[in-house]
């Protein structure tokens, strides 16, 4: 059995249908069989509510980290080997606590589209592209300034309650720690579409128009920033993190960059889980962000520029369960016969709205073209495809600022499938390539970690593992720009018109 190297890292990565515990060695590589998952599935209602319990949640998480800690036996039963804790999160995600860091309201996740009314409201008010030059964020239902507007309207007297507005991550630690002012790292707190991300202090022209005042918010660090000493309750449950530093949670996409290894601007991943992106990290805050993207940060030094799509794996899930599909085996061999954008349907694939690149809230999902012949498989060729038209025009516009010679793939729902990847290879005409790497939001955030901890000093310090690569076939990639160029006239014609 590897001898594991020193120093250790416990990662947390809280995803959107997940919670994942696992322990890294100081060469960012699995210590073996420690790890352990929890199923949490952000919940969604027919409303447009997308919200969980804070409690709930964050027995889960803590679940997590007692079944890891169970599995990692000798390892365990010292109190000082695991060097650091480090978490990501989905971010978009905000809870209200009290002065005790008790939570009053649920956490409310990207996905709640309940705001869309109060977006609208703040245009006028709030000047988009200022805030969208400030922040790197459009103003859109994902983001906390609408949901704060929201929630202030229709529930005043539990708005008044409220003695901060936090993250995920920040909540746990509050909780872990019993304390009251644990920093939102400068990552997650760009994903709230409140910071200004040259100054790295909350936006006070957002926070003005939705009437919040910054001490309501809680105080900003970089993720090298650490907490230890757990309080009593946690202490006695965790023993072997004991003395472990608590660095503070990032965004998982920015982790999953950093844990397949793009981290340059010539480097660009894609994720495709239960939502999806493109990203490319980049030195400092650039100055312009292409219209339709965002630009978080990393960290103090790194912004990521990308942009999501709500709806990728999850409308392949719903597929699944709607259309009752056979078996993953059997739809891979029909995907990988079929043709290329032959089945002459056309879908719009918003089940929850629209992110990147056109930022539409009310955007619904649209099936057009289906006949008599249709098949289920059809249909989830023609979502997959639909899909990865979202990415190409993503990419159009993330090469103004990165220039990959090859795209890394990560994410369970797009390495589950090899025809998929064909079709992305084939649409973006660009060749990909798979990363080994599993978990790779919880890898990167290992790596993070490594760093903050001076055991690397650069993130790509150490090698990540490739696997197949995929390259464009000539004789497909015609037919799917003529697929793209009836998508974009359909979406100009659906969704566009809408907004």
């Amino acid at each position: 059995m590897r001898v594991p190297r020193a120093p250790l890292v416990l990662a947390i990565d809280i995803g959107s249908t997940s919670v994942r515990a696992r322990l890294y060695d100081g060469a960012a590589r699995p210590v073996g069989g420690v790890r352990a998952s929890v199923e949490h599935p952000v919940p969604f209602a027919a409303d447009g509510a997308s919200e969980d319990d804070a409690a709930t949640l964050a027995e889960d998480v803590e679940r997590a980290v007692d079944r890891a800690l169970e599995r990692a036996g000798a390892v365990a039963r010292s109190d000082d080997l695991i060097a650091g804790v480090a978490m990501s999160t989905y971010v978009g995600n905000v809870v209200g606590i009290d002065k005790g860091g008790r939570a009053l309201t649920p956490v409310y996740s990207y996905a709640d589209t309940r705001s869309a009314p109060d977006v609208e409201a703040l245009r006028p008010v709030i000047g988009t592209a200022a805030h969208y030059r400030r922040t790197g964020a459009p103003l859109h239902t994902a983001y906390q300034a609408p949901r704060l507007a929201w929630l202030k309207r229709s529930d005043p007297r539990r708005f008044r309650s409220v003695d901060r507005w936090v993250d995920l991550g920040t909540y746990l630690y509050g909780r872990w720690f019993r304390e009251a002012d644990v920093p939102a790292s400068y990552s997650v707190a760009s994903w709230s579409g409140m910071l200004d991300r040259r100054a790295l202090v909350w936006d006070r022209p957002t926070l003005d128009a939705i009437g919040v005042d910054p001490d309501r918010l809680p105080p900003l660090a970089d993720y090298t920033e650490s907490l230890q000493g757990l309080a009593r309750p946690y202490a006695r449950r965790w023993r072997p993190l004991a003395g472990a530093r608590f660095f503070l949670a990032v965004g998982d996409g920015a982790a999953a960059n950093v844990g397949v290894g793009c981290v340059s601007a010539d480097s660009v991943a894609l994720t495709a889980g239960t939502t999806g992106a493109m990203r490319a990290v980049v030195p400092g805050a650039p100055a312009r962000v292409p219209r339709g993207l965002w630009a978080y940060r990393l960290d103090a030094d790194h912004s990521v520029v990308g942009g999501a799509i709500t709806d990728a794996g999850s409308l392949f899930a719903w597929l699944q369960s709607t259309l009752r599909l056979p078996g993953q085996r059997a739809l891979e061999r029909a995907l990988a016969a079929s043709a290329p954008a032959a089945h002459g349907i056309d879908v719009m694939p918003f089940l929850r709205g629209e992110r990147s690149p056109g930022w539409a809230t009310q955007a619904t999902a649209s099936f057009v073209g289906i006949r008599a012949t249709t098949t289920p498989d059809d249909l989830v060729r023609a979502s997959l495809e639909a899909i990865s038209y979202r990415f190409v025009l993503i990419w159009r516009l993330l090469r103004e600022v990165a220039q990959a010679r090859e795209i890394v793939v990560g994410g369970r729902a797009a390495r589950s499938s090899p025809a998929w990847m064909q079709v992305l290879a084939d649409a973006l005409e660009m060749p990909l390539v798979g990363s080994v790497e599993g978990g790779t939001s919880a890898r990167g955030v290992a790596l993070m970690a490594l760093r903050a901890l001076g055991a690397i000093d650069r993130y790509d310090a150490l090698p990540v593992t490739r696997y197949e690569r995929y390259a464009p076939i000539r004789a497909n990639v015609a037919a799917h720009r003529r697929a793209l160029a009836r998508h974009e006239a359909l979406y100009g014609m659906l969704v566009a018109r809408q907004q």
